[in-house]
């Protein structure tokens, strides 16, 4: 389907030997020696400092370990694993007899056909049935992949060789099994009910599993706790650290100095519009004195307006000694390396958190924003990591999604539970989006477990939907999947 070149030996010759684990080396000898260049090409790689070389040693890594195991070393696929296991067990034709078995199978449940013996009894007879099922469901997968991939080369255009795909695979059997069918139901009819009983159980066993067999999972939203509100003390004006009253994690109260500021610059302006000031009022007075009026009038609005910038400069005189805006915890790590630093205006010093209030900061996927929205205003349960369940009221869901993460410790490059990828634009710092638009939520976690509870922790909600049954799940996520592959395709053709 996909045209890929691929490399064959022909090995007929092996079968000639008497003993299969003779047979067995020669089939295994291919991936040994992949195994052998992976192994080697690791090694290369560990060692070399050129990202082009890296990336096409990483590429013949992944080929020459991961591929081989799931397709070479794969029994279910008819390449050297299956060779192997077929020796092992000592069933010539494994793949046939198990092929031969589901087809009885099925002749027997929609033909009426008697079963089959699969030639093997006791456990070569159970190994046999088992890998015809375990086959036949992975060739689906395997094909339903191929086709998959083949239907996004050539921009769009693989479409047609998927087609072709669909056509020989799916759509050449299931004819030829109607005609089967066909020509049996002329020389009896009651395979007419028959097929019809049997086609109506797999039906109803395909809407059950859709619609009524329910999902056993959850629908996950990570967060972590947060305080509520998170009071972030910046710089108002730019100053020296001369003095610092507080030490990390400190209850403080509102209004509590927390640094005292030095601007030098600030101080000497200050000076000398006062000395400014008080010349002006003695050349008013002086103008008074001399009877010029105009003069005197001119130099009071020149001392209003003094005045007006002392007042301004009074207030960021002020402004120099930081306080806390309210009530709570101080925290900053860095607090002892403050003193003689210079912060400009709006530079983040510390934070201060009430202890008493926090909350989870949640994202949610958007396929789970309707489950999560049913439950708004309600209490719901939250799993932390460290292995404690509480309990929170989900008080607030955005209305927009987005992709910044809500918190830098969700992000999965530090360990984190969401999928991020790093965007960095120019003259900026590298920052990570999320790689799915995400709901941020709130919940409003009580009193108690806010003591208890420390800011930082991570933690989860997990709510389930009674429309989850197994057919729903399994179709959104095989559809996500693709969106995903098709994504990914496209990025990598823009590349």
């Amino acid at each position: 389907v996909l045209f890929a070149p691929m490399a064959y030996v022909d090995v007929t010759s092996s079968w000639g030997f008497r003993s299969r684990w003779q047979r067995m080396h020669v089939a295994a000898a291919g991936m040994i020696a992949e195994f052998h260049i992976a192994s080697l090409c690791a090694f290369w790689w560990l060692n070399t400092d050129s990202p082009v070389v890296a990336q096409f040693l990483f590429t013949v890594i992944f080929m020459a370990s991961l591929t081989t195991v799931l397709f070479n070393a794969n029994p279910l696929m008819r390449f050297d694993g299956y060779y192997l296991l077929a020796d092992l067990v000592n069933i010539p034709n494994l793949a046939s007899n198990g092929f031969q078995y589901l087809k009885g199978v099925v002749s027997r449940w929609f033909l009426g056909a008697p079963q089959r013996e699969v030639g093997w009894q006791g456990t070569k007879g159970f190994i046999v049935r088992v890998y015809g099922v375990l086959a036949f469901f992975w060739r689906i997968v395997v094909c339903a992949g191929l086709l998959i991939s083949a239907s996004l080369l050539f921009h769009g255009a693989g479409v047609m060789l998927a087609g072709m795909g669909v056509l020989t695979w799916v759509c050449l059997p299931v004819g030829g099994a109607i005609r089967t069918w066909a020509q049996h139901a002329n020389r009896n009819p009651l395979l007419v009910l028959r097929f019809l009983f049997s086609f109506g159980l797999l039906v109803g066993l395909g809407v059950f599993v859709w619609d009524v067999l329910p999902w056993p999972g959850a629908r996950q939203a990570h967060g972590i706790i947060e305080y509520a509100p998170l009071s972030v003390v910046r710089a108002e004006v730019a100053g020296f650290v001369e003095e610092v009253c507080v030490e990390d994690r400190q209850t403080v109260a509102k209004g509590d100095l927390l640094l005292r500021l030095r601007n030098d610059d600030l101080e000497t302006e200050f000076r000398e519009l006062e000395i400014a000031i008080q010349q002006s009022e003695v050349k008013r007075r002086k103008h008074l004195n001399e009877e010029e009026i105009a003069s005197a009038q001119v130099e009071q609005e020149n001392r209003t307006a003094l005045q007006k910038r002392l007042s301004e400069l009074q207030k960021q005189r002020e402004r120099l000694l930081v306080r806390a805006p309210q009530a709570g915890r101080v925290m900053a790590r860095e607090l002892p390396l403050l003193p003689e630093t210079y912060l400009k205006e709006g530079d983040p010093i510390l934070e201060i958190g009430d202890p008493e209030n926090k909350e989870l900061q949640i994202a949610i996927s958007q396929p789970d924003i309707e489950t999560y929205r049913s439950r708004l205003s309600q209490s719901v349960p939250i799993r932390l990591r460290i292995g404690t369940t509480i309990q929170g009221n989900l008080i607030k869901l955005d209305p927009r999604a987005t992709q910044t993460c809500p918190h830098p410790a969700l992000c999965a490059p530090v360990g984190g539970p969401l999928a991020v990828r790093s965007e960095q634009e120019e003259g900026q710092e590298n920052e990570h989006q999320l790689v799915e638009p995400h709901l941020k939520g709130t919940v409003q976690l009580d009193a108690r477990a806010s003591t208890e509870l420390e800011a930082g922790l991570i933690g989860g909600i997990a709510l389930r939907d009674e429309n989850d049954t197994f057919g729903r799940v399994a179709y959104r996520r095989v559809k996500q999947w693709l969106r995903d592959r098709r994504d990914l395709f496209e990025a990598e053709e823009e590349r």
